[in-house]
């Protein structure tokens, strides 16, 4: 994948995980891991806001999901980061936090194939 592709994923999920958070101060984390055989590359973009509705996680990737009003969003950004990440042999994954932790809110996980040097 290159630069380019990669700075609009990641510029997406932020975007996404801003709108999110729900109060000042709130948290957006991104962390990028290789695999220890460093195969693959992981991309994780967590947030603190209220995670995914129940009755939008099946269609989160589809195109024209959105949970913004009406004029606030087009519900393409998560489809255009699947499309771009799948077309470079990735995935990319939602997973709520962990309902024991102590955060609240969704994380969004980038896998990517390593790039051979």
């Amino acid at each position: 994948m290159n630069e380019g592709r990669i700075v609009q994923v990641v510029l997406n999920l932020v975007l996404n995980a801003a709108g999110a958070v729900e109060k000042p101060g709130g948290r957006i984390t991104v962390r990028v891991t290789a695999t220890e055989d460093r195969r693959q590359v992981r991309l994780v973009v967590d947030d603190d806001g209220p995670g995914i509705a129940p009755e939008i996680r099946s269609r989160l990737f589809e195109p024209f999901t959105t949970t913004k009003p009406p004029g606030e969003g087009t519900g393409l950004g998560l489809a255009v980061c699947r499309g771009l990440v799948e077309a470079a042999g990735g995935t990319i994954t939602a997973e709520d936090a962990d309902p024991d932790a102590e955060r609240r809110g969704a994380s969004f996980v980038v896998t990517l194939p390593a790039a051979r040097s």
